[in-house]
């Protein structure tokens, strides 16, 4: 387990009432600039550029595989406690949340890694006349809207990815590629239905349908070197291009637990995020019955594969361009229980 420190940051009413309606709460102040910059002291060498030479920046945006991993509980104390919180029964306590986390080989799931994400933006991104931009078209147009984790079937209580997590280690600014987030983006798809596949179009026609999705409800995660964004891990969310062309690098660490969320507790002590679920659902009640039935396969999705091959970056990742695979949700209506399986995706925050 990790290092608590029980006194150092507590949710406030407020948090969880944020978290329960839009599913997502933004933690400030979590590691200071010196921890970041110490962090990513051989990103650019890594990179094979250079901060000051935008004629080296040759790509848009890089997916960084990782070499080293350091506890989340050590490295930003504040957040790991605001996640513990957010996991636990919300009668609990942070120590309840922390006990419900997988450690995996080596603490792998309770720490964060240089897997960095960087955003570099493109010469022509930098041209385009920001200031007369069509504000909602550039929001709804980000990128490719997706729900995170291709690394695992996913299902309605999938216990390998408890929360979409977002450490900035650089400052962000509003046009500068942050990650577009729509808060929105469980309730107009996150139901039963007798329809077995939603492919990515299905994505970019929900982020399109301004009924559905109100300008809005879609926030940029924008923000400080410290903050952490901490979301429901069924989020809808994009990259988005960076027309400041200020370097964003963030990280994506999942949140492994020991057991599936679970969504009919005899006691009632639903964390924070089964409650969002269940919210969405129309169920907040809990889903009376619910059980795994049968077996569940394993996954590995190609992005992976060329993490554990150690390529920097992977193939490239464009708007649209040469690496960008099929995104597949199936939703899966049987017996009154839901499966929630995805097949792949290719993305980048």
């Amino acid at each position: 387990m990790g290092v608590l420190h029980p006194d150092a940051f507590k949710l406030t009413d407020a948090d969880k009432q944020h978290f329960l309606e839009h599913g997502y709460i933004k933690v400030s102040g979590c590691f200071p600039p010196e921890a970041a910059e110490e962090f990513t002291a051989n990103l650019w060498t890594r990179l094979g550029m250079s901060p000051t030479d935008k004629s080296t920046w040759t790509k848009e945006r890089t997916n960084m595989p990782y070499h080293t991993h350091t506890l989340a509980a050590d490295f930003a104390p504040k957040a790991w406690s605001a996640i513990c919180q957010l996991l636990a029964p919300e009668d609990g306590g942070e120590q309840e949340g922390d006990e419900r986390i997988s450690g995996g080989d080596d603490d792998k799931w309770r720490s964060w890694s240089d897997g960095f994400i960087v955003n570099l933006g493109t010469p022509e991104s930098e041209k385009k006349d920001i200031d007369n931009m069509d504000e909602d078209a550039r929001l709804r147009n980000a990128g490719v809207w997706h729900v995170d984790g291709d690394f695992f079937v996913h299902y309605l209580d999938s216990p390998e990815q408890a929360l979409l997590v977002i450490p900035l280690f650089t400052d962000i600014q509003s046009k500068g590629g942050a990650t577009y987030e729509n808060p929105a983006g469980l309730t107009p798809w996150f139901k039963p239905t007798d329809d077995a596949t939603e492919t990515r179009e299905f994505f970019e026609a929900l982020s399109a349908d301004k009924d559905k999705l109100p300008t809005s409800s879609l926030v940029e995660a924008t923000g400080k070197i410290g903050d952490v964004y901490l979301m429901h891990p069924l989020t809808l969310h994009s990259a988005s291009e960076n027309l400041l062309r200020i370097p964003r690098v963030i990280t994506n660490p999942p949140v492994v637990l020991r057991e599936p969320f679970n969504f009919d507790r005899e006691d009632g002590r639903y964390s924070l995020v089964e409650r969002k679920t269940l919210r969405e659902l129309g169920m907040e009640g809990g889903l009376k019955g619910w059980a795994i039935e049968g077996g569940r396969r394993g996954w590995v999705s190609e992005r992976m594969k060329r993490m554990e091959g150690g390529t920097e970056g992977g193939e490239g990742r464009g708007w649209g361009g040469k690496g960008e695979l099929e995104w597949v949700v199936i939703v899966l209506v049987r017996k009154e229980k839901l499966v929630f399986t995805a097949v792949e995706e290719d993305t980048a925050n």
